[in-house]
């Protein structure tokens, strides 16, 4: 049962949608968030982000572990409604929308129900909500051409994220343009199909016909990238000497790992205090840009080569 809001308390003379209660007083504001039950790298580092971004600004935020934003897709209508239920009580929803897009029917319903209250999707661009990303398809690039430019490798191996994924979409892009600018010739074999999990990379990488050769690997998160720097130094290559490796993300562990990982960085502090503000201007009635797109860093660590 989906509990409906009162649609006088959004709305406000000049046509915009503003909790008129709270007006003028952010610390009473409080944003919901929704998460995964089982929280990935990523989205531990981007709540932790979010929970300093929020207490800065003396905002109330409240995280709810979702079970149908889960890689099982289970998303019913009457799971959503549930969540919208226990969401009535926020003034405003921050989406980490990167690690749900195969739930993006569920999501979608609850877009419809929630609107024309605050919605912040971070990672995934959804219609009519304002969205934050990130330059997924520039920074792949960058990882692909310093490899080429500064290590000289030419057999890149590339493992995708999910192909539902448009953040993992704009990565495999990016790889491909960096491949281009240096008229490396795409090679379908150095192309697995992974699903953002370490253990998909690993059992990806062991089927991988030995007649493949490889000098480098590029992965679309760090947690896939940590996995293959296991199995490619079980192998008895040496990384970053036989084998260089660059992953995406910056997660604590990358540079924690027996040889530190090369990746790019998720700003997540940025994304996160672009988000809080956002949904507090929207919730105050100030006209913001809906859609912002923020670079990543290329961090050089010596998975790469690089000292």
């Amino acid at each position: 049962m989906i509990v409906l809001y009162d649609r006088s308390l959004w709305t406000n003379e000049a046509g915009c949608f503003v909790r008129t209660s709270l007006k003028g007083q952010p610390g009473n504001l409080k944003i919901g968030v929704l998460i995964e039950t089982r929280p990935s790298a990523y989205s531990r580092d981007l709540r932790k982000a979010v929970k300093v971004a929020a207490t800065d600004r003396g905002v109330g935020v409240v995280f709810f572990p979702t079970g149908w934003v889960s890689t099982s897709g289970a998303d019913s209508a009457e799971a959503v409604d549930g969540s919208l239920a226990e969401l009535e009580g926020c003034d405003g929803i921050l989406l980490f929308s990167a690690v749900f897009s195969d739930a993006i029917r569920g999501i979608s319903r609850l877009v419809q129900h929630w609107l024309p209250r605050p919605i912040v999707s971070i990672g995934y661009r959804l219609p009519g909500v304002d969205s934050l990303l990130v330059d997924n398809l520039a920074g792949a690039q960058m990882a692909t051409e310093h490899l080429v430019a500064a290590h000289g490798r030419q057999k890149i191996l590339f493992i995708r994220g999910r192909r539902d994924s448009q953040e993992a979409e704009k990565r495999y892009l990016g790889y491909r343009h960096g491949l281009r600018t240096y008229r490396i010739l795409h090679d379908d074999r150095l192309v697995l199909d992974g699903d953002f999990t370490a253990e998909t990379a690993t059992r990806i990488l062991r089927e991988l016909s030995k007649e493949v050769e490889y000098d480098a690997i590029i992965c679309a998160n760090d947690d896939m990238a940590l996995a293959a720097l296991e199995f490619v130094r079980k192998k008895g290559l040496r990384v970053p000497e036989d084998v260089s490796l660059i992953g995406f993300d910056d997660v604590p562990e990358a540079r924690r790992a027996i040889v530190p990982l090369a990746t790019l960085a998720q700003p997540f502090e940025k994304l996160a205090a672009e988000s809080v503000a956002l949904l507090m201007d929207r919730a105050a009635g100030v006209p913001r840009e809906g859609l912002k797109t923020v670079p990543v860093d290329l961090i050089l660590r010596r998975s790469c080569g690089c000292t």
